[in-house]
């Protein structure tokens, strides 16, 4: 996850592994504005 985001304690994007009653956000309904101005070369 820091290598892909540059935060250590964030949630790794690329797992897409999620605990059976899980009720948090998830990776990918917030990666547009996780990733914005990382990876998009803004």
């Amino acid at each position: 996850a820091f290598a892909h985001t540059g935060d250590p304690l964030a949630s790794d994007p690329l797992c897409p592994f999620v605990p059976e009653g899980y009720d948090g956000p998830l990776p990918w309904d917030d990666a547009d504005s996780a990733t914005h101005g990382v990876s998009s070369g803004d």
